[in-house]
């Protein structure tokens, strides 16, 4: 098998759009909620590392300008291939990200995961980010945990 990563362009849009559309997770508005984040990445507001095996799109981590912390990175949306769940696609893509804010001069990274998602919760602590808050921020009736790591 051959891994590659690298940051998302506007050839990848299709790609992304049909690797991301099924797999929901159960979130109300998913549907809504990427086509605007597929717009944003075409327009450059929002970012993606994206993972490939064999040239075949099997991991995303959509990330971007927190909105609400000045100068601080958010990760938005990250999904790996179900096959692929246990290869730490996702714990590598967050370390880019981390490598580019602080490129970039962010002062750290917020994200969130439910509280039912212990395997990215786990990961998340493991790399060093830490409990801020917990709220049901999507209005879904799931708790979710706010997670922080300054730089």
């Amino acid at each position: 098998m051959d891994f590659n990563f690298r940051l998302f362009e506007p050839k990848d849009i299709d790609n992304v759009s049909r690797f991301l559309l099924p797999r929901k997770l159960n979130y109300r508005g998913y549907d809504v909620w990427l086509q605007k984040a597929l717009e944003e990445l075409r327009w450059g507001v929002k970012d993606s590392v994206l993972g490939f095996s064999d040239d075949i799109l099997v991991s995303s981590l959509i990330f971007q300008d927190c909105k609400h912390l000045k100068n601080f990175c958010e990760l938005k949306n990250g999904r790996t291939a179900k096959e692929l769940s246990r290869r730490y696609f996702l714990n590598f893509m967050i370390r880019q990200v981390e490598a580019i804010s602080k490129q970039e001069g962010k002062l750290g990274i917020i994200c969130d995961a439910r509280t039912d998602r212990l395997d990215v919760l786990s990961a998340l602590r493991i790399g060093g980010y830490k409990e801020v808050a917990r709220t049901d921020l999507y209005k879904e009736g799931y708790e979710d945990v706010v997670m922080m790591k300054s730089f």
